[in-house]
């Protein structure tokens, strides 16, 4: 019982002692990154922040985001800012959630994805972040108008295909008059204007009406 308690009280000094120590790493780095009451230097804060970062921190890691983003001290690179982001964001950092929502919705250092870069606003903005609030409501708006526009091309498509049945259902129709005319005139046997004797025998007119056999074979016209 005695070997537990003092595993766990060990435990717990080493992690004080760690949380300490990243908590005066970042002091020291925004000290630099600030220029307040030492030189300011990009670089030394970068080595602040990095260090903190591999010890876990999460302010550190998003602080590296920062340098990467804007290219503080370091050569501007969004693959590496996303890269930072995404680790202080898994740690619920809400800054880092915003910030990284905002690379997946310009498509910086990650692809565009607004869907990713709406879900992360959303969790950002639950914890009272203000800028994912504002940029939340930007990104609803431009997949609104992305859903608009994807109604809007099916819309047009089915109106474009909708028409083209109908044309060709009227050349269809119009061949297919074509054909019975000339199958018509083409079989019956011309007995004179308007009266036609058929392959069956029956008399008929232009409009394709029977006619008395006696009217049909009559000869003063």
């Amino acid at each position: 019982m005695l070997a537990v308690i003092l595993i766990i009280l060990l435990v717990i000094i080493v992690i004080g002692g760690r949380k300490s120590k990243e908590e005066q790493l970042i002091k020291e780095g925004v000290k630099y990154w600030e220029g307040n009451g030492v030189k300011q230097s990009y670089k030394k804060a970068y080595e602040c922040f990095l260090q903190a970062a591999n010890l876990g921190s999460a302010v550190g890691q998003y602080n590296l985001g920062q340098l990467y983003k804007n290219g503080y001290g370091v050569a501007k690179d969004y693959k590496k800012a996303a890269y930072w982001y995404e680790k202080a964001a898994a740690q619920n950092y809400a800054d880092a959630q915003n910030e990284l929502g905002v690379l997946y919705y310009s498509g910086m250092g990650v692809s565009e994805n607004l869907g990713i870069a709406k879900q992360l606003f959303e969790i950002a903005a639950s914890q009272g972040n203000k800028m994912a609030k504002h940029n939340l409501k930007i990104v609803k708006e431009e997949i609104q108008k992305g859903e608009d526009r994807i109604k809007s091309w099916f819309s047009q498509k089915q109106t474009e295909l909708e028409e083209n049945n109908r044309r060709k259902y009227r050349r269809n129709d119009s061949a297919s008059n074509i054909e019975d005319e000339y199958y018509y005139y083409n079989s019956h046997e011309r007995l004179r204007d308007g009266i036609y004797r058929g392959p069956d025998g029956v008399y008929y007119d232009d409009d394709g009406n029977s006619v008395d056999s006696d009217y049909a074979r009559r000869d003063d016209y």
